[in-house]
């Protein structure tokens, strides 16, 4: 077997390469953890994963169906109370400072919890805490659209699990 010196070229060249995607995502949901922290240690909820997602799209001069990759996930996390004292939880993807809706009610004796956003874009949000299913809607784009930005938007409905954030 032969000797290597200290200082061998092809450490220098090992050392440039960009790191492996494992590590690039390991680093990732390691930075996306502390910066949620504050936000899962203040209150109980829910970590929802989407399973699947489809929608409409417009391509080419036409709207067309589509699937999405189911990458998004969402904290349902009880309100604090410096949102709105009717606000009861709030949906807010992974990683987001901003929610993408709001629950007005605690979950009824079903399990469901309905949460909307409609002031900036048509989001619905329900879950069920006895099936921990979840749909998502997102409601713009096609039937408020011209054709100067028919492209902008693409409706989208998805659905996924949630997991207790603490039991």
């Amino acid at each position: 077997m032969a000797h290597r010196p200290a200082h061998d070229p092809s450490d220098r060249d090992r050392l440039r390469r960009p790191p492996r995607r494992g590590a690039l995502m390991t680093r990732l949901l390691t930075l996306t953890a502390f910066a949620l922290l504050p936000m899962v240690a203040r209150a109980e909820g829910y970590i929802c994963v989407t399973d699947m997602a489809t929608g409409f799209a417009y391509k080419a001069g036409a709207w067309r169906s589509t699937s999405f990759m189911p990458k998004e996930k969402f904290l349902v996390v009880r309100a604090s109370g410096g949102e709105a004292p009717q606000v009861k939880w709030g949906v807010w993807p992974l990683g987001e400072e901003q929610a993408i809706a709001w629950c007005r009610d605690e979950f009824d004796k079903s399990g469901d919890l309905v949460c909307k956003e409609t002031r900036l874009v048509d989001v619905t949000f329900k879950m069920n805490k006895n099936t921990l299913r979840f749909l998502y809607a997102y409601l713009v784009g096609y039937w408020d659209r011209t054709a100067a930005n028919e492209s902008k938007d693409t409706p989208a409905i998805a659905i996924g699990k949630c997991s207790p954030m603490s039991e």
